[in-house]
């Protein structure tokens, strides 16, 4: 059974939501850049549930996957391309005044593979996208279903104890970044399975109250965990993946795509939450390099960040608008 809402409105405002927590996390806003560690993991179910609709269930199949990773790889290397200066800049610092052959190629690597040292460090989930899509359709292909669940979740162990509970991180030899594509399999896998529930009826006959209030339990564990870890066990602060960063995620995902009401400018959430997360932190970047705001004046940055981005923005749609120009539809 398809979804007969024709829209997904709920979606693309907590998009923006989500988008908005990320500048959170970079300006180091309190409260706001804990909920941000929910934004990735709910971007990544998003993306794998909207493409697992099509690639499956509508019969797309590999043309499908080779059009959506050309348009995730355009976005990506379009705003590369706009970010070079600061793709120079932190690829400069990052090399420590090393500039040897080895250091030069294992930070060629890591730019390749995560986006590390490019000035947007926020993209690696893009790559991670890119490439994890691939990944999880290969191993979806070579083991049962249930193997493939286990040796995610078996990731996701890995990194909620390394990330969220500082257990041997990060000095242990079997170190795998969170910042790489194998931390987000277990959301593709998400979003896999959840396109698959959503041919059931039953589906669509979920209690958005019971959605909502289950939601809300889940966030306030959420927040009560990353609290624990912070404040009584001493871990690391304001951690990537903790226990409770699945089933939120996963929660508020189903709570914005089951939203039946129409919202008015939907088509601005969905365009300016891309835009957004791109453009923030080059925002914050000239903002604190340039010795305009101090770091420690964390509402100011977070403000600055937004208004710019969305002065951004207006600037971009009229230029879109103007010009007609398609390689500008490659930016959000």
């Amino acid at each position: 059974m398809q979804n007969k809402l024709k829209h997904y409105d709920g979606i693309d405002f907590m998009k923006l939501i989500m988008a908005i927590s990320v500048v959170g996390i970079h300006s180091g806003l309190y409260g706001l850049k804990t909920f941000g560690r929910l934004a990735v993991p709910f971007f990544l179910i998003t993306s794998s549930y909207f493409f697992f609709q099509k690639y499956y269930y509508r019969d797309a199949g590999l043309n499908y996957l080779k059009k959506y990773l050309k348009r995730i790889a355009l976005l990506y290397l379009s705003w590369q391309v706009i970010f070079l200066p600061l793709l120079i800049l932190q690829f400069r610092e990052d090399l420590q005044g090393e500039f040897t052959i080895k250091r030069i190629i294992v930070q060629i690597i890591e730019l390749v593979t995560s986006g590390a040292h490019n000035g947007w460090g926020q993209s690696w989930y893009l790559l991670a996208l890119i490439y994890g899509l691939p990944t999880l359709l290969i191993l979806l292909k070579l083991l049962p279903k249930w193997g493939v669940w286990l040796l995610v979740i078996g990731l996701e162990c890995y990194f909620i104890l390394t990330t969220g509970y500082n257990m041997f991180y990060p000095n242990h030899w079997i170190m795998i970044s969170p910042l790489t594509m194998p931390r987000v399999l277990i959301y593709l896998m998400m979003g896999c399975e959840l396109a698959g529930l959503a041919q059931k009826p039953k589906f669509w006959l979920i209690s958005q109250k019971a959605l909502y209030a289950s939601g809300m339990c889940l966030l306030v564990l959420f927040f009560a965990e990353n609290l624990i870890n912070e404040r009584l066990l001493a871990s690391i602060t304001n951690p990537e993946e903790v226990i409770l960063t699945l089933p939120t995620s996963t929660m508020i995902f189903i709570a914005s795509l089951l939203v039946t009401q129409k919202l008015n400018y939907s088509h601005f959430y969905k365009e300016f939450s891309t835009f957004l997360y791109v453009t923030h932190k080059a925002v914050i970047s000239i903002v604190v390099r340039g010795h305009l705001i101090s770091e420690d004046h964390k509402v100011q940055i977070f403000m600055v960040a937004l208004v710019g981005s969305l002065i951004g923005y207006v600037l971009y749609s009229y230029l879109r608008k103007k010009t007609e120009w398609k390689w500008l539809g490659n930016l959000v």
